[in-house]
């Protein structure tokens, strides 16, 4: 087997490609994270759609198929991807709702500011990394321009190897060879990383202008999006209307394996019930 085969062909299943979902009269715009693909909001997607609404999950410039040119996008790529989507959702349903996703929560905030929905759901979103990380990135980009992040990956590690096959589902992740190109070939351009931390902070300083009601949802042990900074977030939310759940669980909650993702789909369809 070339080493090739399985690592150049990344998120190659249907999933992850871009959904539409249901004709119903109200319309939702579900974005997904970072590096992520619709596929992590199309249960939920789904679920709306069995429920009266017209779901819609696009897939981020950059990523997916295409996240070997990711280093070629930034922030205002993402940003024009999911506004042109939402202006469309918009003209065509008199009832819309924006759901992000980790990143896409960060920018469905955005959105939410330039045009604001009826109804706003965030799931771990992101718009900031707890320690230094953040404050040192602007250095990194100038003595430091890629990461290796899997250079010291476990591959006996069950999580690990359970991303990994979701990414390259056709990859041996028990050959050296596969194992190898993962550690020293799959490479993470700080640049990309700075964009992301950026759309975050942007993102947190327009939440005090959101004033629609808002579904806040967070795993409680989530490693990446940390409950006291999502907390954070929602008691900067400029809405009276804010619902804060915390659910056990880690950053994949939404995913279609997690044991946690009815849960998540019902607190949504509860929270929307009665908009259509």
């Amino acid at each position: 087997m070339s080493i090739s085969e399985p690592v150049t062909r990344p998120y190659s299943g249907p999933e992850h490609q871009a959904f539409q979902f249901g004709q119903g009269a109200g319309g939702a715009l579900l974005i997904h994270g970072f590096p992520g693909t619709p596929a992590e909001v199309r249960a939920i997607g789904q679920a709306l759609s069995h429920n009266g609404w017209h779901a819609r999950g696009p897939l981020l410039p950059g990523f997916g198929p295409d996240i070997m040119n990711l280093a070629r996008t930034r922030g205002q790529d993402w940003l024009g991807a999911v506004r042109q989507e939402w202006e469309a959702l918009r003209a065509r349903h008199a009832r819309h709702v924006l759901v992000g996703y980790s990143m896409g929560g960060a920018l469905a905030l955005h959105l939410a500011h330039e045009a604001p929905p009826h109804r706003l759901v965030l799931i771990a979103p992101f718009w900031r990394l707890p320690g230094l990380l953040p404050r040192l990135v602007p250095l990194l980009r100038l003595v430091l321009p890629e990461m290796r992040p899997f250079k010291k990956a476990d591959f006996d590690a069950p999580e690990f190897r359970a991303g990994l096959h979701r990414l390259m589902p056709e990859a041996d992740l028990d050959d050296p060879q596969v194992q190898a190109y993962i550690r020293e070939e799959m490479i993470l351009p700080v640049d990309v990383i700075h964009e992301v931390f950026r759309l975050g902070s942007q993102a947190y300083r327009l939440a005090g202008s959101i004033s629609v009601p808002t579904l806040v949802i967070q795993g409680r042990e989530d490693p990446m999006v940390r409950p006291h900074l999502t907390r954070k977030l929602a008691q900067r939310l400029g809405s009276e209307w804010v619902s804060y759940h915390e659910l056990s669980g880690g950053h994949e909650l939404i995913h279609a394996h997690a044991e946690q993702s009815p849960q998540v789909s019902d607190l949504i369809l509860e929270y929307l019930q009665g908009l259509t």
